[in-house]
């Protein structure tokens, strides 16, 4: 119970750094991630391998995400803060519902800005220059400010939270 409150709180803070300067710097990932695994370790909610295997888990997917051009860098390193609180089966729960609620809030943009040919057309143009040119280059989003990605993982701790509570209860 006690890393849920704190894993909130983090998300919160998370929330706030993103909105208002639009990074979550790395002081605050790092701190997050020492002190939620003391909390995970100290409660016992999260086994040492568990927490060590959510932390790899968040890296490999935070670093992938990242390359990708679909995150930033400090959406990829709270998710550090995540794994290790969590653990690598919870954490996975929580990547799926971020990327849901990503989705959907990707999608309410869309559907609010009505450009969403001009988006899909530059998003063809550089997929078929990728495969075409067989090179790798990372995407490159118009406004990479524009979608704060922490807001979808903080959807997707709540999302895993409530999940577990209809399990258990």
């Amino acid at each position: 119970m006690v890393c849920n409150l704190l894993l909130a709180a983090f998300c919160c803070l998370a929330v706030i750094q993103d909105l208002t300067t639009r990074k979550i710097k790395n002081g605050f990932n790092v701190a997050a991630a020492l002190i939620g695994l003391c909390c995970a370790l100290a409660t016992k909610e999260t086994s040492v391998l568990d927490a060590l295997l959510g932390f790899g888990l968040a890296f490999v997917s935070g670093l992938v995400l990242w390359k990708l051009g679909a995150i930033r860098g400090g959406d990829a390193k709270f998710f550090w803060c995540i794994g290790v609180i969590r653990g690598w089966k919870r954490f996975g729960i929580i990547l799926l519902c971020a990327l849901l609620a990503g989705g959907v809030t990707a999608l309410v943009l869309l559907l609010f800005k009505r450009d969403g040919k001009q988006r899909f057309s530059r998003l063809w143009n550089y997929l078929k220059c990728t495969f075409l040119s067989k090179s790798y280059k990372r995407y490159e989003a118009e406004n990479p400010r524009e979608f704060p990605f922490s807001i979808p993982l903080a959807i997707g701790c709540l999302a895993e939270w409530i999940l577990r509570l209809q399990v258990s209860g």
